[in-house]
């Protein structure tokens, strides 16, 4: 009879090692099964963090692309600016040198208009 108990107690024990060793296996398979989520989720958070990098890359990018043409227009627009005012200052002076020389003409028309005037006016008292 006690052999009997043991063997019982012994393939009691067996079954329940063969329980444990099933669950130990089904744990190995789960934990295998979240490594491999894991790793999945990990690479996809790569995936995801890569690209977001290479996004932000492209948008400081246009960034510097439209600073760097919002610096070459406004160097644009300050040698065009700088050339009215060269051309303004030109202008006024042409346009002081153009009164500058018709005041001389007029002066120098109405020398001239007193002069045979003056010699007209003279010829004539002496004629008579």
């Amino acid at each position: 009879a006690e052999i009997r108990r043991l063997q019982v107690e012994l393939t009691s024990r067996d079954d329940e090692n063969h329980q444990l060793q099933l669950q130990l296996h089904s744990r190995d398979a789960e934990l295998s099964q979240l490594r491999v989520q894991l790793a999945a989720q990990s690479r996809q958070s790569d995936a995801i963090l890569q690209q977001q990098r290479l996004e932000l890359r492209e948008r400081e990018q246009k960034a510097q692309d439209r600073e760097r043409l919002v610096q070459e227009r406004e160097r644009a627009a300050a040698e065009v600016e700088l050339r009215a005012e060269r051309r303004q200052r030109e202008a006024r002076g042409t346009d002081h040198q153009r009164a500058e020389v018709g005041a001389g003409l007029r002066t120098a028309l109405s020398e001239a208009a007193l002069q045979v005037g003056a010699r007209h006016s003279g010829g004539m008292q002496t004629s008579p």
